[in-house]
């Protein structure tokens, strides 16, 4: 189940700024999206300074680097992930070779217009 259907369901129908979600652009679908994730992964974290990862989604970015800078190096060899679902996988990942660390995970997004081109499926894996 997404966020938006968590949230539509418990509210019974999502409204932003006066608007049915519905009634949306697919591109204001996608930037309200974006930042739903955004906060979602934002609240996941508890703020402590003890060790922590950070990811970095980016529109000059490519899904296959490792994610940890927020723009690419010289080289154009490693840099952020291009997509919010390559951010979630390494998440995935992580949590699965080496679990959670202890300050937790934050994935970071540029500034930027992110088309996805399916919903950002969070299920309880995340």
């Amino acid at each position: 189940m997404s966020i938006v259907e968590a949230i539509s369901k418990k509210r019974g129908k999502l409204m932003t700024q006066g608007r049915l979600f519905s009634e949306r652009s697919p591109k204001d679908k996608n930037k309200i999206l974006a930042r739903l994730v955004f906060l979602w992964l934002f609240l996941q974290t508890d703020g402590s300074s003890v060790a922590s990862v950070n990811f970095y989604v980016s529109v000059s970015g490519k899904d296959q680097w490792s994610g940890r800078s927020v723009s690419p190096n010289g080289d154009l060899s490693d840099g952020p992930f291009a997509t919010l679902q390559r951010a979630r996988d390494a998440i995935r990942q992580l949590k699965m070779s080496k679990g959670l660390p202890e300050g937790g995970i934050t994935v970071w997004i540029t500034k930027g217009t992110y088309c996805l081109e399916q919903g950002l499926k969070l299920t309880a894996e995340d």
